[in-house]
Order: structure tokens, then sequence, then C-alpha cells
């Protein structure tokens, strides 16, 4: 199969099958391989590349688009879903926060309301916006995510915008305000937090960044050999619970 056109009418056959393993993850380097190996059954998959079937995607989602921008088939898509969600646009029209959360999570997050953990330190797609995470905690402490905010910023006015939403969402849905709230020492997010009668005095520092900042302090002084012990002793300070208990950590790590 020398002609591209020709890859393209021969692989057709087999498009629902290719568009379900790569919404499961598979490469199209992989997706073909698969395809090869069923040349017993149909020798024309013999030729067929990881091109070819990356031009069927490509061929499917101008199909699923239908003239519209990308964006606009996402809104599209939410307004038919289960899910709360709001956009923030810059003056020219641009897109600067996109918060989405799923209604299938309030009934649990209504039961498991007391802690939240918020985290910002992901940047997942080719647009480069760091994804806020909130997760709620239960009981038994265990997570789920209850709200994935794409940010175009990390600085004090987006986290405002996305904490709003949040409690915007809480009052409406009847969710009590979080008693404690969770996170790591980012400065912005911590002053945003504090900007909101509902959550101040509310915020602990996630004991694993300082277990890590601990660690990371500490290790220079130490031979390599006695690292293990320096992450052993150096967790347990960030979770005492009294003074005294403290004070038996450090001297340990002394």
């Amino acid at each position: 199969m020398v002609f591209p056109k020709y890859r393209a009418l021969v692989i057709q056959k087999y498009r629902d099958d290719i568009i379900r393993k790569f919404n499961n993850n598979t490469r199209p380097t992989d997706i073909a391989g698969e395809l090869r190996d069923l040349v017993h059954d149909d020798p024309r998959l013999a030729g067929i590349t990881a091109q070819d079937v990356s031009n069927a995607l490509a061929r499917h989602r101008q199909e699923e688009l239908a003239g519209r921008t990308p964006l606009q088939f996402l809104y599209d898509r939410l307004d038919k879903s289960d899910f709360f969600h709001r956009d923030s646009r810059d003056p020219q029209g641009r897109l600067t926060g996109l918060f989405l959360a799923p209604r299938a999570t309030f009934h649990r997050w209504r039961q498991h309301h007391d802690v939240l953990v918020l985290d910002c330190t992901y940047k997942t797609n080719r647009f480069n916006m760091p994804l806020l995470n909130i997760c709620a905690a239960t009981r038994d402490n265990k997570t789920f995510s209850i709200a994935s905010i794409f940010l175009n910023g990390e600085t004090e006015s987006h986290y405002y915008w996305a904490i709003s939403l949040l409690l915007v969402l809480c009052e409406k849905e009847s969710i009590p305000f979080p008693r404690v709230t969770v996170t790591d020492r980012d400065t912005a997010l911590l002053k945003a937090l504090d900007s909101f009668r509902e959550l101040q005095n509310s915020t602990n520092l996630c004991t694993w960044h300082i277990n890590q900042n601990v660690v990371a302090k500490c290790k220079q002084f130490f031979p390599k050999a006695s690292k293990s012990a320096i992450e052993s002793y150096g967790h347990g300070i960030p979770s005492v619970s009294t003074r005294v208990e403290r004070d038996r950590q450090v001297t340990r790590c002394e």
C-alpha cells in the first residue's frame, strides 16, 4: 500500500476501534502495531503506519468540531454534561480561568466537607496552564476530587477567582464551608484564602511539603549514609501534637 489515500480508506473500517483505544491512552504507534497484527484477516493492513492512525484521529477531531473552535466544542459538551462550570476572560476575550466541578461528587462532598486540600503544581496541557486541583478528605483519610480549575497564572487574583467560585458553589449546593484547608506554602494562594472571612484561620500547611523542606535543609549537613535516618526523624517532627513530643523528636535528630 504505497499511497496514503488508499491506506486512509482501508483504515476507515477500523476507525471506531482506533478512537476507543486512543481514548484509553494507547499510542498511535501501538495502535498501528495492533492493526498490522490483523494482517492474516485483512492483508491490506500490512502497511499501516502510526502516521495513518494519527491522520484518522485528526479527521475524527475535525468531524467532531464541525466548524467550531476547540473551546466552543468543550462548552457545548459541558452544557450537556453534569458539570458545574464557569470561566473568566480578559478584556480581549482570551480565557484566563476555567472552573470545572462534577455534580456526581456533591453528595459525597456534602458528607465530608470538613477538610479541603488545594494543590496547584500541575501543568498538564500544551497551553501550559496551571491546574488547581481541589480535593475533599474522608474520615478514613482518603481523598476525592471535587473541582479542577485551569488558570493562566498563579497570582493572588487568579486564586481569589477560583476560591470565590468554590464558596459560591458551596452555598448553591448547601455544602458547609470547610473547617480546615490544606495547601503548600504558596504565598499567593495563602493570601487569597485569607481574604475570605469563611476560611480565615482554617489554613494548614501540607505535612508532606514540610517534610520535604526539612529533609532538603538538613541533608547537606549529614553523610549520605544517614539519609534514611534524617527522613525518618525529620518526618516525625511536623506531626507532633505537643511541645514535649517536638523536643523529643528534635533531640533524636540532633
